[in-house]
């Protein structure tokens, strides 16, 4: 786990050693002081090194990083609060078409079901507010299914918006070599109705999940800071409008609710970075607009030949902008 004060270089896995038979010495390094965690392997008498300390107001994560990789350890920088999701607090995560199934099932005299993969297993996210990227581990949800009493299927995280729930039957959940699988039997509301439709017009294309985080682990890779959700608390699951796996959009949105939550103010460069993501997404919108038109000619040319509508496509994502923009 990442240390709130200190860098951190594994040397060993702790597990390797004996409990309880760790100390811990000083060193230096270029004018700079570092810690040694020394330790006793199982079923030795001598002292091993097991991992090294840097502390942060002495050591840059840069320069802590390069130490590490010359003694072949794995580096961890040290925890920053603000670019993590608080202990406990919820948090939800979304799929588009691209990468999870949805679709309505029509068998005979049989109600109709919206049936899909709530979550994939190992797919890296995109960056999470601006500075992690994660990914689910198969088994992330086994605990949760075989406990929990009640989990609801939602649309749009709605809970005015319930398509049923594991206590009534209506939703059936279990993990497959895929990720979450989720099949449920909407109750007979207008709006479950709508969404029926909407899903088999492609106009609703993703799933979504709200979860606790119970057991992950944080780590560096490639200078990027990462983390594995080994165990989460199941809240809900079902169809999203506008899903996106967390990118600039809805890292801001969550990075915002995070600071709101604890009362804390935006400041000058967190601003800033608010404003670059903002320009981002302009010229992001900018862009497509040229690619459309330049689309639209191509494709009267072509879809004589292939039917392809390649324009249609990219306004379906100008759209998406548009809507980032917007939130």
């Amino acid at each position: 786990m990442p240390y709130p004060n200190e860098h951190a270089c594994r040397l060993r896995e702790p597990g390797d050693f004996e409990a309880d038979a760790f100390r811990r010495v000083s060193r230096d390094h270029k004018g700079k002081t570092y810690d040694v965690i020394m330790g006793r392997l199982k079923g030795e008498d001598t002292l091993t090194e097991q991992a090294f300390r840097y502390k942060k107001d002495e050591w840059g994560a840069d320069d802590a990083r390069a130490h590490c990789q010359e003694h072949d350890g794995t580096f961890e920088p040290a925890e920053d609060e603000r670019q993590r999701p608080i202990e406990g607090a919820v948090e939800r995560r979304m799929f588009d078409l691209e990468t999870v199934d949805l679709r309505v099932l029509r068998e005979e005299g049989q109600p109709l079901r919206i049936e899909g993969h709530g979550a994939v297993f190992n797919r890296w996210s995109l960056p999470i507010m601006g500075s992690f990227r994660e990914r689910i581990m198969p088994g992330a949800f086994a605990k949760t299914l075989r406990e929990s009493g009640d989990v609801p299927s939602l649309y749009n995280h709605d809970p005015n918006m319930v398509l049923g729930r594991t206590s009534n039957g209506r939703l059936e959940l279990r993990e497959d070599e895929s990720g979450l699988w989720f099949r449920v039997t909407p109750t007979d509301t207008a709006y479950a109705r709508d969404l029926l439709t909407n899903i088999e017009e492609r106009n609703v294309t993703g799933n979504s999940f709200g979860f606790i985080a119970v057991k992950d682990h944080w780590y560096d890779e490639k200078g990027e800071n990462r983390r594995d959700v080994i165990e989460a608390r199941l809240l809900d699951v079902g169809p999203v409008t506008f899903p996106a796996y967390p990118d600039t959009d809805v890292a801001v949105r969550h990075f915002l609710d995070w600071e709101q939550r604890i009362g804390r103010r935006l400041q000058g460069k967190r601003l800033e970075q608010l404003k670059t993501l903002t320009g981002s997404l302009k010229d992001a919108a900018a862009a497509l607009d040229e690619l459309i038109t330049w689309a639209a000619e191509d494709d009267e040319s072509a879809s004589s030949r292939s039917g392809l509508d390649h324009s249609a496509k990219l306004r379906r994502l100008r759209r998406r902008v548009d809507v980032r923009l917007k939130a």
